[in-house]
């Protein structure tokens, strides 16, 4: 039998049949998987109508994982008298689906000072071919609110600013990023990059406004000055 690796759990490995030669309750099977070789990958129910053993996929399977084939042995007995029985060795084959990149990481934060300059390197992304490492893969940039500010490398996933940067405006910046196969571009994965902006000292302090003050030409030192309230003064 075989099994493609984007299988999921639950989903229909193949079908066995065993025939009993008797008739009615006394040709009733149930069907097992023997605890040995990698029985614990898979399931098997019995179809009380067509006797047959279905066996499901119990654990995901990976193609690029050093497990390609798995070995089971199906075991057949009779409902009413389980000393009669019959074995069989089934082998099971993981099938290679083409997968698209990977990000190494699902986010990426990376950090950038305000005052450097426009083209100025951000941080690095990367993305891996899971069916194959020596695959080309190229990145690109969604249009996305910020797109305009950040650009990237198609070939080594660089990302760099296009404007310059002001932490007073914003400090923090999402992007998200694509990666696609050189040959298969309708595979591709997306990567979201979350961009602070790190504030340096350039902006001197400012007075806020202030109001009119007055005071008592009769004023000890240190005595406050009258408040208001309502336009007027309170001595």
């Amino acid at each position: 039998m075989s099994i493609i690796e984007s299988a999921t759990i639950g989903e229909i490995v193949g079908i066995v049949l065993a025939d009993d030669i008797d008739i009615g309750k006394n040709a009733e099977i149930i069907y097992s998987i023997q605890e040995r070789g990698d029985y614990n990958m898979f399931n098997i129910n019995t179809d009380s109508l067509t006797q047959e053993g279905i066996i499901t996929l119990k654990k995901l399977v990976d193609f690029e994982s050093r497990s390609r084939r798995y070995s089971i042995q199906v075991r057949a007995e009779n409902k009413n008298n389980p000393e009669l029985f019959d074995t069989a060795a089934i082998r099971i084959y993981v099938v290679d689906v083409d997968e698209p990149p990977v990000f190494l990481e699902r986010e990426y934060v990376m950090e950038i000072s305000e005052s450097s300059p426009v083209g100025s390197h951000v941080g690095y992304v990367t993305a891996k071919d899971p069916d194959n490492i020596d695959t080309i893969i190229r990145y690109a940039m969604l249009h996305t609110k910020h797109y305009r500010l950040f650009d990237i490398s198609p070939s080594n996933g660089s990302i760099f600013t296009l404007k310059s940067l002001d932490r007073e405006v914003d400090h923090w910046y999402n992007i998200t990023v694509t990666a696609t196969e050189a040959k298969t571009p309708a595979y591709v994965s997306h990567a979201h990059v979350y961009i602070r902006v790190m504030d340096i000292n350039d902006n001197a302090p400012q007075l806020q406004s202030i109001p009119d003050i007055y005071v008592c030409e009769k004023s000890r030192i240190g005595q406050a000055p009258p408040l208001e309230h309502d336009g007027e003064r309170i001595p």
